[in-house]
């Protein structure tokens, strides 16, 4: 008894330290048959060594054969697979139940993770219909300014406050071309707008050329001193007609044009009154001499 003990303790030990003969890059996961160092050197040498690397893996092939019918003998005397036999159904129900509970957990999980995103999700459509609301409230603030601007606009162009009209008309156009635009309902204000910016031109226009032609003529018609008193009131006005003009891109037009046209049929007037009341003097004159 005492020599079967001891030879199984040596077959035993011979067999646990048989792997360890074998190179490890065998049991690796990773091994591939043509990553071998046989395939790495040249063809003479694998030839000319051919019987020892037949022998070597033999030995190999023995060694890993002796272990596993070792391991398959000890898990015998042990009773290894009777227990795996006897355990089987309990294990099967354990992990019946482990694949239940898992399932529950994983079912709760995306439970909670549809209610965050869901949280998610609703925080964001408010977010969004949060900024589309103050969006179309901006643009019906906007809508209110162009339509109050109209008549602003139609009372500053009676009192010929052109300056401040013409802030409020660039200030409402801007709005429209900006905020309002795409915009349908607005359409009727920028048709208005168009049609107050026109006569806004207009009266512009009309206002500088009588009052340039005014001033011109002025020195030809007057003394000197009425003249500069003349000038010195229309200076201020001409000024601020003239900027609304260059703002409006009609001072070049209007002085091209409109200008020159009164100027030439109010100097006619002139020199036809001038050339009458000479040629009258010149009459008085004669009959006095007479």
């Amino acid at each position: 008894g005492a020599e079967f003990g001891a030879a199984a303790n040596g077959e035993d030990g011979d067999a646990g330290d048989a792997h360890l003969t074998v190179p490890h890059e065998y049991f690796r996961s990773d091994f591939k048959m043509e990553s071998h160092l046989i395939f790495r050197q040249s063809l003479q040498t694998s030839i000319e060594r051919q019987e020892d690397l037949n022998s070597e893996l033999s030995a190999h092939l023995d060694s890993v054969e002796v272990a596993l019918f070792e391991q398959i003998r000890r898990a015998q005397r042990d009773q290894l697979f009777d227990s795996m036999t006897r355990l089987n159904e309990p294990l099967q129900e354990d992990l019946t139940a482990t694949l239940s509970v898992l399932s529950k957990v994983r079912g709760q999980l995306r439970s909670v993770q549809r209610r965050q995103l869901a949280n998610g999700l609703a925080v964001g459509r408010l977010a969004r219909r949060k900024r589309r609301a103050e969006e179309v409230i901006h643009r019906l603030e906007c809508l209110a300014h162009v339509q109050q601007s109209h008549p602003s606009v139609q009372m500053l162009l009676q009192g010929q406050d052109y300056l401040t009209a013409l802030d409020l008309l660039e200030s409402t156009t801007a709005a429209l071309k900006s905020n309002l635009k795409g915009v349908v309902s607005a359409r009727p204000s920028a048709a208005r707008l168009a049609g107050l910016a026109g006569t806004f031109d207009r009266s512009v226009e009309a206002d500088f050329v009588h009052h340039s032609s005014e001033a011109v003529l002025v020195g030809a018609t007057s003394n000197a001193g009425d003249a500069s008193q003349v000038e010195l009131r229309g200076a201020d006005r001409l000024r601020r007609l003239c900027t609304c003009l260059a703002r409006r891109e009609l001072l070049r037009p209007t002085l091209g044009d409109s200008v020159r046209d009164v100027l030439l049929s109010q100097l006619k007037k002139v020199l036809k009154t001038r050339a009458k009341t000479l040629l009258e003097e010149q009459l008085v004159i004669q009959a006095a001499e007479d």
